[in-house]
């Protein structure tokens, strides 16, 4: 009795993986970019990860079709809104890797380009073979380890525009992101406007007038 339990079990685990959908995690070069700095540049400072699902998404009506959608700038939509969107979209969710039970994050290369798992294919929780799904990949500072750590830092974050992703059995052999329609995106940081620039020096003056008048 013992043996034909552990047999329907292994059978059972075989079968959930066999209906579960495959993926792969990379980009190209140029990928992604970062604006840390005062001149936007490709760096080895990002980890990425995607968003999975169907219909239309919480980010995308922040930006759905620029591909170098970000937040921060001057009048944009703060990190807090971006991450709630991304983290809590009832119809996407973000892509746990099914045999670690970890989330797939994978960090950017000097020349904007990422490779999780050194290109090779992985299940994905929540998914099934064969299915379509839209992907929205996004991307933080490497300083946070996962989203949810970026989230709660309020980390600036970029995302690329949606593209569709059709998975595979764990027998087959996924599509390559890039192939499937990734396009380059950015993460800026927040960047004063000008007017701010100047409000801020004259009250800086004005504190100094008032420190020498005592």
């Amino acid at each position: 009795m013992k043996k034909l339990i552990a047999i329907i079990a292994v059978a059972s685990m075989g079968f959930a993986s066999f209906g579960q959908g495959y993926f792969t995690f990379t980009g190209s070069v140029r990928g992604v970019w970062d604006g840390f700095t005062s001149t936007p540049r490709l760096a080895a400072d990002m980890n990425v990860g995607f968003l999975y699902g169907t219909g239309s998404s919480l980010i995308g009506a922040i930006a759905a079709t620029t591909p170098t959608n970000s937040v921060s700038l001057p009048g944009s939509t703060s990190p807090a809104q971006a991450w709630n969107a991304i983290l809590n979209d009832p119809s996407y969710a973000v892509a746990f890797n099914s045999g670690t039970s970890a989330e797939a994050v994978t960090p950017t290369g000097a020349n904007g380009a990422f490779s999780y798992l050194s290109a090779g294919s992985f299940g994905v929780t929540g998914t099934a073979a064969g299915s379509t799904y839209n992907i929205i990949v996004f991307g933080w500072s490497n300083a946070y380890a996962t989203a949810a750590l970026a989230a709660a830092a309020g980390s600036p974050v970029g995302w690329s525009a949606p593209f569709s992703y059709t998975t595979v059995s764990n027998i087959g052999t996924p599509t390559s992101m890039p192939t499937a329609g990734l396009l380059p995106f950015g993460v800026v940081t927040s960047v004063p406007e000008p007017t701010t620039i100047a409000l801020a020096g004259l009250g800086g003056l004005s504190l100094l007038a008032l420190r020498r008048k005592k």
